[in-house]
């Protein structure tokens, strides 16, 4: 009875296994969940770099099709500025707008990108603001972003915090994996009922050398340059173009989480319903029949164990 009843035991895990592998059954690892914690407001902070940041994560989160789109989009809506061109001063108004409408469509992508880029976010309520860091911080109020802890503190420091707290991070088994993998991702960012919005690599964690047609980018902040130069008020068309070239080195990218490279952070869209859930969810069919793991991030505690 004993030899019978180990027998079934080792069957029921093997069940297991085989039900959870899309999460990686028996490849889990302690979460490095990285830290919440709050900092006074004032602390100097360089706007023109995080939105440099933020424009290139977003630019290289889409695919090749919805990249194509956003280029084409964002040179009709110059090329109708400069039609419209006076010499005597630009007044960007209602022309420009009606232009820009296209762009509209990637506002839920880079306002994420915006997010995750932030060295900082609000906390609703008081004069503080939230700040991930990689390691706990002394003075024992800070949270872990992807921890179990539910007090009330905990859910508020990860709702201003939600790009940190909500995301997911990924691991591929191989390179060739990792790659099939983010080709995926990058599909479902643009996908009209995705909760996918943008994807952090190790790569563009650090360096923007690499994003494809970078120099088409470059070339449409130039443009918008000579525009501005010549507006007679800022608008945010032209703000978005300039910033991949204001920025002496754009900030880095969610600098508390050290991405290896296989793994990628996965960030949900800001007005997506029950964000952790829906995430999640989409994911584990993303992954279904493949070795990539989901090895952190929003939901974690209640599918690693």
């Amino acid at each position: 009875m004993v030899g019978s009843s180990s027998r079934r035991t080792v069957v029921s895990a093997g069940l297991a296994c085989i039900a959870a592998a899309a999460l990686g059954c028996g490849r889990r690892e302690p979460v490095d969940s990285p830290w919440l914690t709050t900092v006074a407001p004032g602390e100097p902070e360089d706007a023109v770099a995080t939105r440099a940041a933020a424009f290139w994560v977003f630019v290289d989160s889409l695919s090749p099709a919805a990249r194509q789109r956003f280029i084409k989009a964002f040179d009709d809506a110059l090329a109708a500025a400069e039609a419209s061109f006076d010499p005597l001063g630009l007044e960007l108004g209602e022309d420009l707008d009606q232009a820009a409408r296209p762009l509209e469509a990637f506002l839920p992508q880079f306002n994420a990108a915006f997010a995750i880029s932030a060295p900082s976010w609000a906390l609703p309520g008081e004069k503080l603001r939230v700040r991930a860091t990689s390691a706990e911080p002394g003075g024992g109020k800070a949270r872990r972003a992807w921890g179990e802890e539910s007090d009330g503190w905990a859910r508020r420091l990860r709702f201003a915090a939600w790009p940190a707290s909500d995301a997911v991070r990924l691991r591929a088994s191989s390179s060739a994996e990792h790659d099939r993998l983010l080709a995926r991702l990058r599909e479902q960012t643009t996908s009209e009922h995705s909760p996918l919005a943008v994807i952090v690599t190790s790569q563009n964690q650090n360096t923007f050398a690499k994003v494809a047609q970078r120099d088409e980018l470059l070339a449409l902040g130039v443009r918008a340059r000579r525009l501005a130069k010549a507006a007679r008020k800022p608008h945010r068309l032209l703000e978005l173009a300039l910033a991949p070239i204001d920025a002496a080195e754009p900030a880095r990218v969610a600098p508390w989480l050290k991405l290896k490279p296989l793994e990628s952070l996965i960030v949900p869209r800001l007005a997506t319903p029950q964000r952790q859930t829906a995430l999640t969810r989409e994911l584990e069919t993303l992954l279904a029949g493949s070795q990539a793991v989901m090895t952190g991030g929003a939901g974690y505690a209640k599918f690693a164990r």
